[in-house]
């Protein structure tokens, strides 16, 4: 049995209703060479490229990430709208939640594969502990 296809106007309007149900903003941060420290040691740095993108936080239930080999490491997941240019280098920092500006804004670094579904797009996130 064949299934049938997602029309245009189906798309449309499950993108807009993923767009419409982002109620966070962040800053996506690309990986930078800053150089080498004093010891040769290369410099790492990530620099702004994207601010107050919109998105949508939240921490995933046990079950949700279990498919995930490093499922144990993960403790965020965002979406994003299609086409927002993001790669498995960069870092993300949560700085609005739900329109509320975060006090004490925290990075993650992207911790699975990106993944793009008919609405949007999921990112799974570990939070950076060595910034």
């Amino acid at each position: 049995m064949e299934m049938d296809h997602f029309s245009t106007d189906e798309l449309t309007d499950m993108q807009a209703a993923q767009i419409a149900a982002m109620m966070d903003c962040c800053d996506i941060l690309r990986f930078a060479n800053a150089g080498a420290d004093g010891y040769g040691k290369p410099g790492r740095t990530w620099v702004k490229a994207y601010e107050d993108v919109a998105c949508g936080f939240g921490y995933p239930a046990p079950r949700e990430s279990m498919g995930l080999a490093q499922a144990e490491h993960l403790e965020a997941k965002l979406r994003l709208a299609l086409g927002t240019d993001i790669t498995n280098l960069d870092r993300v920092t949560i700085t609005e939640r739900f329109g509320v500006i975060e006090a004490d804004p925290v990075t993650y670094e992207i911790g699975g594969p990106i993944e793009q579904g008919p609405s949007g797009i999921i990112v799974w996130l570990r939070r950076v502990t060595n910034a």
